[in-house]
């Protein structure tokens, strides 16, 4: 009867520790990498996360999937055994004005935690910064009636922005500024344009201008609307 406790005792220890046999993964240095504040001249940005088996059993790592196509992982190995580390090597191509977050998502054969998420983050900031949209836009255009669009235009950097040379074409349009002028740093102003269309269809309008940031030496504005028949006006 002993004998008989004993081998049970046994079994059920020995269950026990291949239950508590499993494969565990930790992101090292946490979930989430922040580049902080950016320039989109630093895109693609770029770093290097790491993965690490802390169980003991071998970490299958199936699938890494990134939230969207501007953001590129690399992984350098599937299976890790008990204390080894994988590197995932992550791209990021960022371009507008704005707080970015975009995620990976990493599966694995860990029970209970098939999917891990880790998140990417960066605060990209433009010298000169177009707001509330990057271009100008005109609704319900109507041939011989005048649209009016409006923008701001801040200066983002630690210098005075000088702005010269502003071109606007179709030359019809009306554009505040006309002379040269110099943005502080942090200071924002409002830039208003004025169309009036002589013919149905797509409508485009650009303003062009030079600046003396390194970045910025040639500055372009766009602007679209869609032109519809008028009952006073016909096509010129």
């Amino acid at each position: 009867m002993t004998r008989l406790i004993n081998s049970f005792i046994i079994l059920f220890v020995f269950a026990l520790t291949v239950a508590a046999a499993q494969p565990k993964m930790e992101f090292v240095g946490g979930d989430t990498y922040n580049w902080g504040k950016v320039s989109p001249k630093d895109s693609p940005l770029k770093t290097v996360m790491k993965m690490k088996n802390t169980g003991d059993e071998v970490l299958v790592i199936t699938e890494v999937n990134a939230t969207c196509g501007c953001t590129g992982a690399k992984l350098d190995k599937k299976e890790l055994k008990p204390g080894e580390t994988a590197e995932l090597d992550i791209t990021l191509k960022v371009s507008s004005s704005n707080k970015v977050t975009k995620t990976i998502k990493i599966y694995t054969n860990e029970p209970g935690k098939t999917k891990r998420v880790y998140y990417l983050k960066a605060h990209v900031i433009r010298p000169l910064q177009l707001s509330p949209r990057q271009y100008f836009t005109f609704n319900e255009m109507k041939i011989g009636y005048e649209k009016e669009s409006k923008l701001k235009l801040s200066n983002n950097s630690n210098k005075a922005i000088k702005l010269s040379n502003i071109t606007v074409e179709p030359k019809t349009a009306l554009f505040n500024l006309h002379n040269n002028l110099t943005l502080k740093p942090g200071e924002e102003i409002e830039l208003t344009i004025k169309v009036k269309p002589e013919v149905k269809g797509n409508y485009r309008v650009t303003v062009k201008m030079n600046t003396d940031h390194p970045d910025y030496k040639d500055f372009k504005i766009m602007g679209y609307g869609r032109v519809t028949a008028s009952p006073i006006f016909n096509d010129k």
